[in-house]
């Protein structure tokens, strides 16, 4: 599972997703104060995931809500509370070392 936290202009909200790897996909869970999850989900909606393409909030991948969520205005706080090691550790999937993107 990873966890992130957003704070801005004093409120704050969670984020999760239940997932064990950087490439599996589930729904994103909120909690918190029901504003800012508004204005992330409105901001997330149009934002691009790590490799540019559009953000699901039903089901994405932690590297992708993981770009979006740092990709957002400087106004929200990002800190990641549980699971840094599951975007730390991201592999593309059949890319070799040494290989380009």
């Amino acid at each position: 599972m990873i966890v992130w936290q957003v704070e801005s202009i004093g409120v704050t909200a969670e984020l999760s997703l239940d997932v064990e790897n950087g490439n599996e996909a589930e729904a994103v869970q909120f909690k918190g104060d029901a504003d800012l999850i508004e204005c992330l989900k409105q901001d997330l909606s149009r934002s691009s995931g790590a490799f540019g393409h559009s953000i699901y909030l039903d089901s994405t991948t932690a590297i992708d809500i993981d770009s979006a969520l740092h990709d957002l205005p400087s106004f929200y706080e990002v800190t990641i509370l549980k699971g840094k090691n599951i975007v730390e550790s991201y592999e593309v999937p059949g890319l070799e070392e040494g290989d380009l993107l």
